[in-house]
């Protein structure tokens, strides 16, 4: 509950200030109780692939990262698990996976021991309406990846990324590659 700059305690004023307004402060996600049962350090947050196809936004591909080891971060470079999210029902696929080199496939959470086959993740079709209609208000973008919480009351978004990352979904999502090339004309000649 308090901040430091220079090893001295300031109040947030004096260090946007000090600064020069180089840092946004945000108030802290708590996340949904089930998805606190996965690994309650992290935020677990969901990554949502949306494309926009001559004007009608349509999911492509979701995943599940989830932190491990008590660290606060929940993405594959920093040792998480990602694993792959039904866009039907909003369940967990089979295994999930570490980082290439990391670990190889996982099917229960190492640290919670929860099965991760089936766990339906809350709120994940409120989830993809919601990425939907954002995506639809930036029109001028082709494919967005979302980072989305789950709070108790619903999804919150934390981040949209119009450069995502393609290696953790292939890995997750046989025939990723060949479905993402539909989605650019003439791109898969």
């Amino acid at each position: 509950g308090k901040l430091f700059y220079n090893d001295k305690e300031v109040t947030r004023e004096d260090f946007a200030l000090a600064s020069s307004g180089q840092y946004l402060f945000q108030n802290r996600v708590t996340q949904h109780t089930k998805m606190a049962e996965l690994h309650p350090s992290s935020l677990n947050t969901i990554r949502l692939l949306t494309f926009n196809v001559n004007g009608k936004v349509e999911p492509l591909t979701a995943a599940l990262r989830i932190g491990v080891g008590g660290k606060t971060i929940d993405n594959t470079a920093a040792g998480g698990i990602a694993i792959g999210i039904n866009l039907e029902n909003g369940k967990l696929h089979e295994k999930g996976i570490y980082k290439p080199g990391g670990g190889g496939r996982v099917g229960i959470h190492p640290d919670s021991k929860i099965i991760l086959e089936d766990f339906e993740v809350p709120f994940f079709k409120e989830s993809v309406e919601m990425a939907i209609k954002l995506h639809s208000y930036l029109y001028g973008i082709h494919s967005i990846g979302w980072d989305i919480g789950i709070t108790p009351e619903g999804p919150v978004f934390i981040e949209g990324n119009d450069n995502w990352e393609t290696g953790i979904l292939m890995a997750l999502d046989h025939g990723f590659k060949s479905r993402v090339l539909k989605m650019y004309p003439g791109a898969e000649k």
